[in-house]
């Protein structure tokens, strides 16, 4: 049964508002995906009726790695596909495009990989891409005990989902941007004043110097405006 397009904006509001929450109430980056990977297992798992599992792979220069499951088993399944070199997860990274094994025991294109899905018991998975920055990115990848788990109402439900998240995954970006500027600034006032200011603090100095020996000079003014007067005369 096909969901209205009002109750699709209230699922997605609430994941936001979701995600949220896990944002704020995470200690650092690998509890924020930790949460994320758990709250995306239980949308989609509620979506389909069926129990799925989720983790998520970031990417950054090029290297895709497992950052965090909803479960110990999510992470050792991604894990395989990271060891083979291709499956869902890497081709959405590669295509920026989310991509499905609809069924394992049909699909052709990763032999090595669904054979090794079919003896832990998955049957069908899905890779939705995160675009983070122009050096990183991430995928959200879903993994379903039964095959064609991921209908097309579950498929909009994980890749709103996606969305959602690579917003707040923005969000985190630039709150950690923001606080890593903040540590190396007071870093930096801790140390020491900035390597400029020494060469500001030894011109202030020789200025001095110099007024002062103006000031005793017997061209300055002040020492004119002193001695008149006072001079023998010629």
């Amino acid at each position: 049964m096909s969901s209205s397009p009002e109750n699709e904006a209230a699922d997605l509001l609430q994941g936001i508002l979701d995600l949220q929450s896990v944002l704020v109430g995470a200690g650092n980056a690998s509890d924020f995906l930790s949460g994320l990977t758990k709250l995306a297992a239980a949308s989609i798992s509620e979506a389909s009726g069926d129990e799925i599992e989720c983790a998520i792979t970031v990417k950054v220069r090029r290297r895709p790695l497992t950052a965090a499951g909803s479960s110990p088993r999510a992470v050792q399944i991604d894990r395989f596909e990271q060891a083979i070199g291709d499956g869902p997860c890497i081709a959405a990274l590669r295509e920026m495009s989310p991509v499905i094994i609809d069924d394992g025991s049909t699909d052709l294109r990763w032999p090595a990989l669904t054979k090794k899905f079919a003896e832990i018991g998955v049957h069908s998975s899905l890779g939705i891409p995160m675009e983070i920055s122009e050096d990183a990115s991430a995928a959200l990848n879903f993994f379903a005990s039964k095959p064609g788990a991921f209908t097309p109402d579950v498929f909009n439900k994980a890749v709103g989902f996606a969305a959602a998240a690579r917003n707040i995954l923005h969000l985190s970006v630039r709150i950690d941007s923001a606080h890593h500027r903040q540590r190396t600034w007071n870093q930096q006032c801790k140390a020491g004043p900035p390597s400029t200011w020494p060469a500001v603090s030894s011109w202030r100095k020789t200025d001095a110097r110099r007024q002062k020996r103006w000031k005793s000079s017997p061209r300055s003014p002040a020492t004119a405006t002193a001695n008149y007067g006072t001079s023998p005369p010629n």
